[in-house]
């Protein structure tokens, strides 16, 4: 049995359908099952058995290329924006699984809510008793990264050490708390007993050179390590410290303890109330903002939202969850 996957983005997005990726793979476990993704859904999975091949679309015609070579007897459209919709119309294949609107429902603006696992499960045709055998076990639903043991990078830590990523996707200023207010905070977290490491993309490689002025003997992994790269450093943390992105759900699914701290989103989307292992909490705005969550990517005004959560409020948290 052949089957195709796509899902390009993004990274939080990625990391909640592993237990989908999961379930695929035991339901077909001799199946060959082809994962076409982003460089982030490759550096997200390319240490597991979920997949037998990855192709990370960076162009149309090669896209295309590779998934017009098989034909394909399942097809998941995990993502179903225009792009997904339009490689798919190229394959061949036998049965199609939209986990929210078609095509069709697309173009006419028709908004489809995503479906959930067992409803994925039970459109590709499977025995509807082992569906629920296997999401009656409570392991099924947890979100689980795999990350490498043998690697250097797991002893690189000689100190209980907290991560910390200053930054968020590069659209989305109105998510980042201020950097002074990191670099008071790390201040008074590092002891010699506890060490604080950096990490993040090129866009925090500003933030980090700061920090580093500041605190000289911190570590500095920001613009330097590829995604499973920090998986392991994620996984060997006591705890992970940032704003809403990615990183924290990365954290979470290594079973990493978190901190999120929230200006212009909601907290609904705190990996507190995902499926994850470990102990997480999110700190929002104070209740006078009236603007929270905003939503938008960039503060119309001055950032409000962030300035209200304080550096000691911040600090207590971590304390607390430090001394559990």
């Amino acid at each position: 049995m052949n089957i195709l996957i796509l899902r390009f983005s993004a990274l939080g997005d990625l990391i909640t359908l592993e237990p989908t990726f999961r379930a695929i793979r035991y339901f077909f476990p001799d199946a060959e099952i082809h994962f076409v993704t982003s460089s982030l859904g490759k550096g997200l999975y390319e240490d597991t058995s979920y997949f037998n091949k990855i192709v990370v679309h960076k162009n149309m015609l090669n896209t295309l290329q590779f998934v017009r070579q098989s034909s394909y007897d399942l097809v998941y459209n995990l993502h179903c924006n225009s792009l997904s919709h339009f490689i798919i119309s190229m394959v061949r294949y036998k049965h199609l699984i939209n986990i929210s609107a078609t095509w069709l429902q697309k173009i006419i603006g028709i908004k489809i809510p995503a479906k959930l696992l067992p409803t994925l499960l039970e459109e590709s045709n499977l025995n509807k008793k082992s569906i629920v055998d296997y999401m009656h076990n409570e392991e099924s639903l947890l979100i689980r990264l795999s990350y490498s043991k043998d690697h250097p990078l797991s002893k690189i830590f000689d100190k209980k050490t907290i991560v910390v990523s200053t930054g968020s996707s590069e659209k989305w200023s109105s998510k980042r708390w201020e950097i002074e207010k990191f670099i008071l905070l790390i201040k008074k977290l590092k002891t010699p007993y506890l060490d604080i490491a950096l990490v993040g993309t090129d866009i925090e490689k500003d933030d980090a050179l700061r920090i580093e002025h500041t605190i000289p003997d911190i570590k500095n992994f920001v613009g330097k390590t590829t995604l499973g790269e920090l998986k392991i450093l994620l996984a060997n943390a006591v705890l992970y410290v940032g704003n809403d992105s990615g990183p924290s759900h990365m954290a979470a699914a290594l079973g990493t303890n978190t901190v999120t701290i929230f200006a212009s989103t909601g907290i609904h989307h705190c990996v507190k109330f995902g499926k994850y292992q470990g102990s997480h909490h999110c700190i929002k705005p104070k209740e006078d903002i009236t603007c929270h969550p905003c939503y938008k990517p960039k503060c119309p005004t001055d950032k409000e939202c962030t300035k209200s959560i304080s550096v000691d409020e911040v600090y207590t948290v971590i304390q607390r969850i430090i001394n559990e």
